[in-house]
């Protein structure tokens, strides 16, 4: 395993984007899915040892901001909080230059429109400004409401495909695909299919006995968790270079995958794109 010097080095010696992003900001809502936010965020902690990079954590309020849905019929405790760093009208009233923009999704993305609407109107107001905006499962269908992935390439959750797709008549919607890239638009298919697997029998999917895993033609173990984290990589490659992202796989010990792999659009009867 490398040391943080020697990815320093890599760093150093990597060919990446003319200008490096410096201000990283993602969207909260409530019910927001952990994994959306933080799986992305993780690699990228790891980038930030080696180049300047600020995180910003906003929402329409500074109120914590909770993981946990209305539904909680054993009175767990168990849901993430995670405090806001900036409201959407302070860091537009400050002219805050986010260079990056994570939308997660998760059970929230289904909220009704009262609660959605400052992040919509926010990810509209703020997209002509990004040098990348960067979607997972079904937060593109937030972004397909604020009207930035029109007449653009996009994919999303393929359990949640018609649900997301709705919003979005004049996006491209591709199926299948792991995640798709256009222009500074990257949108990834789903950390938070998680969640459907957790409730097979709520959801009519498969037996929590079953290995939720499907095998990869090269014979690993993968599953839609991990579509937001194979994007995540592939944008480390292309905008910090492919020896810093390849050791940064090595230390976490994860292989990431292509994004034409989805075994998940057959199994969910997603048809393929024209």
């Amino acid at each position: 395993m490398p040391s943080y010097g020697q990815l320093t080095t890599l760093a150093a010696s990597a060919s990446p984007s003319a200008t490096l992003p410096l201000n990283f900001a993602a969207v909260l809502f409530p019910a927001f899915e952990p994994l959306d936010v933080l799986g992305p965020l993780d690699p990228l902690q790891i980038v930030s040892n080696h180049h300047q990079m600020n995180l910003h954590l906003l929402s329409h309020s500074m109120d914590p901001v909770t993981s946990a849905t209305q539904m909680n019929p054993f009175n767990s405790s168990w849901p993430l909080t995670i405090n806001p760093t900036m409201t959407f009208d302070d860091a537009l009233a400050s002219n805050l230059d986010i260079d990056v923009l994570l939308v997660p999704g998760g059970p929230g993305a289904r909220a009704p429109i009262e609660t959605l609407q400052p992040s919509i109107d926010f990810i509209k107001t703020i997209y002509p400004n990004l040098q990348y905006l960067i979607t997972v499962c079904t937060g593109a269908s937030l972004a397909a409401r604020a009207g930035v992935l029109d007449r653009r390439r996009a994919t999303t959750n393929k359990r949640a495909w018609t649900f997301v797709t709705a919003f979005g008549p004049d996006v491209e919607w591709v199926s299948p695909a792991r995640f798709v890239v256009d222009g500074n638009i990257w949108s990834s298919s789903g950390v938070s299919a998680l969640l459907f697997f957790l409730s097979p029998s709520s959801l009519g999917l498969m037996d929590f006995k079953t290995n939720p895993h499907s095998t990869a033609d090269d014979g690993t173990k993968t599953n839609q968790v991990t579509a937001g984290l194979d994007l995540i990589w592939a944008w480390i490659e292309e905008v910090y270079g492919a020896d810093l992202a390849y050791e940064i796989s090595g230390m976490t010990e994860y292989e990431p995958h292509p994004p034409t792999y989805d075994p998940f659009a057959e199994r969910f009867n997603v048809p393929p794109s024209p």
